[in-house]
């Protein structure tokens, strides 16, 4: 597979393969650290593997199918563990929840990874989007309402904004597609178990979104660390803007964008330009929803976690981009070859006439 692998990720994605070489090269300046540099780059090229793996092994539309039930499951087994850990059970995600049973006095925090999830709460972040895939399969309705209310669960008893944020776009855009032929029962059921979770957290939700405007305004927060840091980089992006600081001479910025253009300079336009471009062409022009649900995911994911979270540096959640971004790659793919075996149709139907 390599021949093929290297052919089309040269043929695809040639500029992004040369930011990320200049990137490297940077890197062997005095004072950085070339094993950082080595992930760090990994990390982004992580996402060009799953678009090449994705090319090689999806050819239908079934394929495209499996992926997305691929997705559904990855993320119900991260929603189903965090649960486990509000019962009382160790799991593989940190829970803060004040009434967690584990210790019912303090803020408890789980840090065992039994099932070798990442520690980090921040995977709640992307589970929802998963419900945009939901809610178009044609599975029974119960099984749908059981999957979304342990999604939903996870979501509110991890007390992460932005996994509230993205569970509430993920439902706007349901009913963005829906438009008037929406299945109401079932987005009714949806949006009450949302409501019952806001209900029951309401008052934490609010304290949460609190921290960071505190964080904003410059008053004592949780958040201040973040806004350091976010302040750290946009003055080291200002000393490099072209060339950057080199691969992996930044990191933990908790903003995907920024720590790309820390590191990469204005050669990192390369790399993000597409990432929000195309899918944002694909949403907003009137194609199959196939390739719309993919884009939307892939615009949930940038305007939450990468927006927000060094993800850039946590692999394991950041491969989670990549396989929508393929998802997004090969519908894509899969409708342009619909739509020129449609095109050739109709030729040969008014040749015979």
């Amino acid at each position: 597979m390599l021949p093929e692998i290297s052919r089309y990720l040269i043929r695809h994605y040639p500029l992004q393969l040369l930011a990320l070489g200049v990137g490297l090269l940077m890197t062997f300046q005095p004072g950085n650290q070339v094993q950082s540099a080595w992930i760090w780059s990994f990390t982004l090229f992580s996402v060009y593997m799953m678009c090449a793996l994705a090319y090689l092994f999806i050819k239908t539309v079934a394929d495209l199918e499996r992926l997305s039930t691929i997705f559904i499951v990855i993320c119900v087994v991260i929603a189903t563990t965090a649960v486990m850990a509000y019962a009382g059970f160790a799991d593989g995600v940190i829970i803060l929840s004040d009434n967690t049973p584990l210790n019912p006095d303090d803020d408890a925090v789980v840090y065992s990874r039994t099932y070798g999830i990442s520690y980090s709460n921040t995977v709640n972040g992307f589970t929802p989007i998963s419900l945009i895939f939901l809610y178009s399969k044609k599975w029974p309705k119960a099984i749908k309402v059981i999957l979304f209310a342990v999604i939903a669960a996870s979501v509110f008893i991890s007390l992460k904004r932005l996994a509230y944020i993205s569970l509430i776009l993920s439902l706007l855009y349901i009913i963005f597609r829906e438009g008037k032929r929406p299945q109401w029962k079932l987005l009714l059921l949806f949006s009450l178990l949302t409501a019952s979770g806001i209900f029951f957290f309401g008052h934490t939700i609010v304290e949460r979104f609190q921290d960071t405007g505190n964080a904003l305004s410059g008053e004592q927060s949780p958040d201040n660390t973040r806004t350091i840091l976010i302040e750290y980089g946009w003055k080291q992006f200002m000393k490099s803007p072209f060339l950057g600081s080199g691969s992996g001479r930044v990191i933990y910025v908790h903003n995907g964008y920024l720590e790309i253009l820390v590191n990469l300079g204005l050669m990192g336009l390369l790399i993000l330009v597409p990432w929000v471009y195309k899918p944002m062409r694909s949403f907003f022009r009137h194609h199959h929803y196939r390739q719309r649900d993919w884009a939307a995911g892939c615009l949930i994911y940038l305007v939450t976690l990468f927006l927000f979270e060094a993800v850039l540096n946590r692999l394991d959640l950041f491969w989670i981009f990549g396989l929508l971004l393929a998802g997004f790659e090969c519908a894509r793919r899969l409708e342009e070859v619909g739509d020129k075996n449609k095109a050739i149709w109709r030729k040969d139907k008014l040749a015979l006439q």
